[in-house]
């Protein structure tokens, strides 16, 4: 079981009554294509162990980054090097409940675990991908197609993602997040599902992230 958190820096707005999701522009691990305005953005960490965050300079693009707090520490210790990225995403609406968008990560895995029986042409990887968001920040499905690039390329299989939020009551939504990222002999499937608990700019998850390549 995992628990996420995570502070928005939106303005808050009404929505028929309700306040509007602040928290609609990411999942549990990845972005959807709802759009950041100038000025916005958010924290958020799992664990206290990873953190990343994402602000926006100019409407519908955004830039972030993030760490392996233990990574670092270790690093500090000189037993391996840290595990950390550094992300761009652009989206917009395109249409009445239709965003548009693309991000691209690159990251550096080093030898850290769980990273530390990867090919050694894994310690830098990138991703890249076009999305779509069908819906609004309450009620929302987001698909994810791209590739991944390595030290000898791009990746032979396609990177894809599928993930989910439903605003279940004003206070708790029902998320999903599920990716098949194309790296190693077989490709890794993460799948993740979890409650999320809004109050106004701040969310907790709780859930958990399966796979059976960890």
């Amino acid at each position: 079981t995992t628990k996420h958190g995570s502070y928005a820096l939106l303005p808050r707005r009404r929505l028929g009554g309700w306040d509007d999701n602040q928290h609609g522009s990411h999942y549990l691990m990845g972005p959807s294509a709802v759009r950041l305005d100038q000025g916005e953005g958010y924290y958020h960490t799992a664990y206290m162990l990873l953190h990343q965050a994402y602000y926006a300079p100019v409407d519908g693009f955004a830039i972030g980054g993030g760490f392996q707090a233990l990574s670092v520490v270790r690093a500090l210790g000189g037993y391996n090097e840290p595990i950390a990225f550094f992300a761009l995403r652009g989206s917009g609406a395109v249409g009445d409940g239709l965003y548009l968008g693309a991000f691209a990560i690159g990251a550096h895995l080093g030898e850290a675990a769980p990273f530390d029986e990867l090919d050694a042409s894994l310690e830098n990887i990138g991703l890249f991908a076009g999305q779509f968001t069908i819906g609004r920040a309450d009620l929302q499905f987001t698909g994810s197609f791209g590739w991944g690039a390595y030290g000898e390329g791009l990746t032979e299989e396609p990177l894809y993602g599928l993930g989910a939020l439903v605003r279940v009551s004003g206070m708790v939504a029902v998320v999903t997040e599920n990716w098949s990222l194309p790296f190693g002999e077989e490709p890794i499937r993460l799948y993740s599902y979890a409650g999320r608990l809004m109050y106004r700019k701040f969310a907790a998850d709780a859930g958990f992230v399966w796979s059976k390549e960890f």
